[in-house]
């Protein structure tokens, strides 16, 4: 039995992306589910980050929420962070 190389293709995205499916998310550090539980119990939270509508608002907020986590991170860690964050965002992972 042959295989073309479009049903090839097709069966090996099926399975990467069963594989993607079933993997496991990344566990969070504790520090950061406590925080991440303790916004997500935060009323209204969700409908003052909606009112963020442009690039400059959004550059404001993203400033702010960096200064205020990182004050006990050295800066370097901070922009490898970043850097990381974005490269994942790129990907579409994030």
């Amino acid at each position: 039995m042959k295989i073309s190389k479009r049903e090839l293709r097709t069966i090996i995205k099926e399975e990467m992306e069963a594989a993607q499916a079933a993997a496991p998310a990344p566990k969070q550090k504790s520090d950061v589910a406590a925080v991440s539980k303790k916004l997500e119990k935060t009323s209204g939270l969700d409908k003052l980050l909606g009112r963020i509508s442009n690039r400059a608002e959004f550059e404001q907020i993203l400033g702010a929420l960096i200064d205020a986590a990182s004050a006990n991170v050295d800066g370097n860690d901070v922009i490898l962070g970043i850097k990381n964050v974005l490269a994942a965002k790129r990907k579409g992972k994030g």
